[in-house]
């Protein structure tokens, strides 16, 4: 009996899909991607899990930790971006995912590319559809109410033409909630701005987070258990200060030799002092796991059979 074919660490998130996004346009096509016989997923492989998360609990991680256009968003063993795509585009914010897998990696920059032509041809299509509609036809005015010898006549008319006009304002409204309703699906997908997803290649047991306001997790616990002292320090701003001590070192190893101008007049400081300043609040969500020891802020149970746990975590 021939031995079975093992899966790579490179092809282990390749192997196990999810099923197919809901945004088909987002997704790569199955094809791209065969399963080969025997392949299975060797647990150790990775700190991430074999499959990516699912789009459809994007909604909920935005609005568990609060995303805003203002926030730079992390995603950490992102794979193949989707979600680091997904919440720039709803949000505004920056996005940043780190891999370290090659073919994820590359699937990353596939996907994001796609998105940004994806989005470049439904806002050409928008326009052109906008610019070549026209107006709106003009409904048939109602006609003159014809002299009648009779009064009951009259009435009857004048009371048949009322209501031909409240017909006609009534069709009027329906055509004007229609034309909305087909301007509003004609919208382009937004258009995310260049360098607002950044792809980083980089271990993520050693990637800079010092910048990070939000910070998402999908990692198997030995993988969080891995990370857990950097997150910790990242979370309680240690990592912060760290960077802007060493920062503080290099310039004055800079000043030396250099005229020293004091920052103080007449006792005031000048600038103020970089610690005083009070750090934004630094949100982590994890999927599944989360930090040993540590109780979340928040719980959620998402996704289409509220199978999935998201945990919040905030900054004190």
């Amino acid at each position: 009996m021939d031995a079975p074919l093992l899966a790579s660490p490179s092809t282990a998130s390749a192997v196990l899909k999810l099923p197919h996004d809901v945004d088909e346009d987002e997704d790569e096509d199955e094809g791209d991607y065969p399963i080969l016989p025997g392949q299975v997923w060797m647990e150790g492989d990775s700190l991430a899990p074999p499959c990516q998360s699912d789009l459809e609990i994007v909604p909920e991680i935005i609005s568990l930790s609060n995303i805003s256009a203002t926030d730079i968003f992390y995603d950490l063993g992102c794979g193949d971006g989707r979600v680091c795509i997904a919440v720039a585009k709803a949000t505004g914010a920056r996005a940043k995912g780190v891999e370290i897998e090659t073919n994820l990696l590359e699937r990353f920059r596939t996907r994001l590319a796609r998105v940004e032509a994806a989005a470049g041809s439904a806002g050409k299509r928008a326009a052109e559809t906008r610019s070549g509609s026209g107006g709106r036809a003009v409904p048939p005015a109602v006609g003159l109410i014809t002299e009648d010898d009779g009064q009951e006549e009259r009435e009857r008319e004048r009371r048949q033409e009322q209501q031909q006009e409240q017909q006609q304002e009534q069709k009027q409204q329906q055509e004007q909630q229609q034309e909305k309703k087909q301007q509003q699906q004609q919208q382009p997908i937004p258009a995310l701005r260049k360098g607002q997803v950044e792809v980083i290649e980089h271990d993520l047991l050693t990637v800079g987070l010092e910048e990070a306001s939000v910070i998402y997790l999908y990692l198997l616990p030995e993988g969080i258990r891995a990370l857990q002292p950097r997150i910790e320090a990242w979370l309680e701003g240690r990592l912060r200060e760290d960077k802007e001590e060493e920062e503080e070192g290099k310039e004055k190893k800079e000043e030396q030799g250099t005229v020293n101008v004091s920052s103080d007049f007449n006792g005031v400081r000048l600038g103020g002092d970089r610690k005083s300043r009070k750090p934004a609040t630094r949100r982590l969500v994890c999927n599944m796991w989360g930090l040993p020891g540590r109780t979340p802020t928040a719980k959620r149970d998402v996704g289409h059979m509220a199978n999935v746990k998201l945990l919040l975590y905030e900054s004190s």
